[in-house]
Formats: structure tokens, C-alpha cells, sequence
């Protein structure tokens, strides 16, 4: 379709849109008048639809081609990046449990008496665990990690009433706002961020 023909049509439309936008209800003879001008509107907006499809039909058709040409590699790769950053991901996200629950047993100890550990020598140890690397670098790319919360559901019965059926969305929503909920917490999760 010609950028003429659009305009005269938009000078057709454009005066019942205005009209429509602006028109009051409030008597039968206004409901006689309404159902005029939605006719009216109607059969422009068909017009303006088919004049639009006119032109987008063989471009979706075109795209439509081009996805079905590139798909069969595209969505096997893509499953194998989803798969590949989530192994990635529970790897990280383990290993940096692992170093958490090592800080917290070495804290534990600090304190006076037999067996116990001091300060300095708690925190000369944590420095010597052995911690995830934050980033990767190698010649074809490189990973570093952002943490992304996600619900952890550690006991469905102590969750209060309100939250059942768990509703998750609700339940993350409360523990980010710093509100404790027993039976849930928040689980910090490493995401991969992929750079090339």
C-alpha cells in the first residue's frame, strides 16, 4: 500500500476516531447515533487491518521461512546453552554453599576455651578455604556470576496459612522485603553471565 493511500485513509478515520473518543451516551437517540458511528469506525478499522495485512502477510510469511530454515539448529543450540548455564549455575551455586556452611562452622568456634578457635586464627582460615572462582577468562570468552534469589522451600508445614497453597510468587515477594517466614527462605543462586 502506497503512503497516499494510508493518508487518505487516516484523513477518513481520524475524524470518527476523534468523534468516538469524544462522544457522550445518554439517550436512546445518542445509542442510535453510537451505533452509526461504531458502523462507521468499523469499517474503516477493517480497511486499515486488511491494508496492514496487505503488507505484513508476506513478510510474515518471509520471517515465518527463515525460522523454520534456522531452527533446527537454533533450538537444539539454544537447549544446550540453557543446560550447559544451568549445570554451570548448581555447580557454582553448590561450591559457594560449600564455602558458606565452612565460614559458618569456623564462626562458630570463636570463642574462648579448649578446642576453640580465635578470632584471628577463624579468620586466617576462611581466607585459606578453597572458594569458587567469581570469574573465567579464556580466549574464546569469558563467565562471571551475578546472584539471583529464588525461593527455597525448606519445610511446607511450618510455612504460615496465608502462604498456602504456597503461592511462591507471593511468598519470594515477602522474603525479599526482609519479612521472616518460617518454613522458607531465600536461596542465593549464581546465574552465569556469558560475555563474548
Amino acid at each position: 500500500m502506497e503512503s497516499k493511500e494510508v493518508a487518505v485513509l487516516e484523513k477518513k478515520v481520524m475524524p470518527l476516531i476523534e468523534a468516538a473518543n469524544s462522544y457522550h451516551i445518554g439517550t436512546k437517540d445518542d445509542m442510535t447515533d453510537a451505533t452509526v458511528l461504531l458502523s462507521k469506525l468499523g469499517t474503516y478499522y477493517d480497511s486499515v487491518v486488511t491494508a496492514r495485512e496487505k503488507v505484513t502477510k508476506p513478510l510474515n510469511a518471509a520471517l515465518a521461512a527463515a525460522r523454520d530454515m534456522f531452527n533446527p539448529i537454533e533450538k537444539p543450540a539454544k537447549a544446550a546453552i540453557d543446560g550447559l548455564r544451568s549445570r554451570i549455575s548448581e555447580y557454582q551455586t553448590a561450591e559457594m554453599r560449600r564455602v558458606k556452611e565452612a565460614e559458618a562452622k569456623l564462626a562458630e568456634r570463636v570463642k574462648e576455651g579448649k578446642g576453640n578457635l580465635t578470632l584471628e586464627t577463624a579468620t586466617r582460615k576462611a581466607a585459606e578455604l578453597d572458594k569458587p572462582d567469581a570469574s573465567i577468562n579464556t580466549e574464546s570468552g569469558s563467565l562471571k556470576f551475578r546472584t539471583s534469589q529464588k525461593l527455597l522451600v525448606t519445610d511446607e508445614a511450618l510455612v504460615p496459612r496465608e502462604f498456602l497453597v504456597v503461592d511462591e510468587r507471593l511468598l519470594l515477594a515477602a522474603l525479599k522485603e526482609g519479612r521472616k517466614v518460617p518454613g522458607a527462605e531465600l536461596e542465593d543462586v549464581q546465574i552465569p553471565v556469558n560475555s563474548r
